[in-house]
């Protein structure tokens, strides 16, 4: 080149401008003989405003291990925000970690019956076996499964509480249109009528209060009438008084039976009939359980 000839100034038309260092280091960073990899001390190629990551950059040598630093941390930063989740497909040892961060057991959840329960809630190991399950196999936490037994629960006692509700109408209801039909067909003899039919079934071994009306144990008005007319075909003599309905408890009535020759099963059971002994067993049975136990023979 001539020495009278001066070459062009940079930046001018005959030439390119650098950019500035700030904008220009990706090129300066990168190893032109492996691709992917950093040259060495790359980091500290980068502008200034990035001299508070240099140190943490130090350690990164390549690309791919930019990529697994950058995936870390931000499974971490999910993880410290408590931001979890187990896909369908996670593998067993991604499954036991999870269990193991929560809390969550190795064996299905079991549940022992609660010494009180709801009201109207009926507890079936059966179906709580199966919720223990279902709990454990969706990766329930013990909390998150406590809860959602909880609630159950407290649904079946809400329904319960409604049918016990609609149950006592539907009750009231029907006891209502017995008396009407009972009112309509025997009219000002519906006591002696009912007296009648209570005495027939002291008489038969059955409760006097399967036909009274007004008890909750009543097995209706064909009953009533049955026994009404049982009582009419027996006759009065034959017949348990009217206080003996009132006041024969099982313990009274047995011994009624068994001493007083007066009794209408007396004779029946003195003479060894099955039906009649097996009726006596019943109320010493019934006797016993009434005195806690113990029975005070007279």
């Amino acid at each position: 080149m001539p020495d009278d000839i001066t070459p062009p100034p940079t930046g001018g038309d005959g030439g390119q401008t650098t950019p500035p260092p700030s904008t220009n280091y990706l090129s300066q960073i990168l190893d032109p003989g492996t691709p992917g990899k950093f040259v060495e001390k790359w980091q500290e190629r980068l502008p200034a405003e990035l001299d508070e990551y240099k140190p943490m950059l130090a350690q990164i040598g390549d690309f791919p291990t930019l990529a697994k630093v950058l995936k870390d941390n931000k499974e971490a930063a999910r993880q410290k925000a408590g931001v979890r989740k187990l896909t369908p497909d996670a593998p067993p040892e991604a499954v036991k970690a999870f269990r193991q961060e929560f809390g969550i057991p190795d064996a299905p959840y079991e549940y022992k019956k609660p010494e009180q329960l709801p009201e109207g809630v009926e507890w079936r190991d059966d179906r709580v076996k199966n919720f223990g399950e279902w709990a454990h196999k969706n990766n329930l936490t013990p909390e998150q499964a406590q809860a959602g037994l909880d609630l159950y629960l407290g649904f079946v006692a809400e329904d319960a509480k409604t049918w016990k509700t609609t149950e006592e109408q539907m009750r009231t209801q029907h006891r209502a249109k017995e008396l009407e039909e009972l009112t309509n067909k025997f009219g000002g003899r519906l006591d002696t009528v009912v007296s009648n039919a209570q005495r027939a079934a002291l008489m038969r071994g059955l409760e006097p209060d399967m036909v009274n009306p007004d008890s909750p144990k009543y097995l209706g008005n064909g009953m009533l009438s049955l026994l009404n007319d049982y009582a009419l075909a027996v006759g009065e003599s034959r017949l348990p008084t009217a206080a003996g309905v009132i006041n024969m408890t099982p313990e009274r009535e047995y011994q009624s039976i068994i001493k007083d020759k007066s009794n209408p099963k007396h004779e029946l059971w003195a003479k060894g009939d099955k039906e009649t002994k097996a009726y006596v067993d019943e109320l010493r049975r019934r006797a016993v359980a009434a005195q806690g136990g113990t029975l005070v023979q007279k």
